[in-house]
């Protein structure tokens, strides 16, 4: 999942995922890009699983420090990914959705 959301940071992805559910995952990154803050960084974590369906929640958290290097804001939002199994080795992204916008949380 995490190459995926690369994938779209970089501009390089190809018909994986409707216009949408990229620009879900672009909105994150934008907040940094607007606010001059550094790239979000992103902990995924699964929070359902059954044979053919996952569910994976992704946290984007930008840390801003002073100059002084004291933490000064942080910056968290969240997406959910809704995965289906395709193979054995497959799985394909089938819904994207903004659980929170990037918001001040400190």
């Amino acid at each position: 999942m995490s190459t995926l959301i690369e994938k779209v940071d970089r501009g390089d992805i190809k018909g994986e995922l409707s216009n949408e559910q990229v620009d879900s995952i672009k909105e994150m990154f934008a907040f940094s890009d607007h606010n001059e803050l550094d790239k979000p960084r992103i902990d995924i974590r699964r929070t359902y699983k059954n044979k053919d369906e996952e569910q994976l929640i992704a946290t984007f958290e930008v840390f801003q420090y002073s100059s002084n290097n004291q933490l000064e804001n942080i910056y968290v939002g969240h997406l959910s990914f809704t995965l289906v199994k395709k193979s054995i080795f497959k799985w394909e992204v089938v819904d994207v959705k903004t659980i929170s916008t990037m918001k001040k949380q400190l």
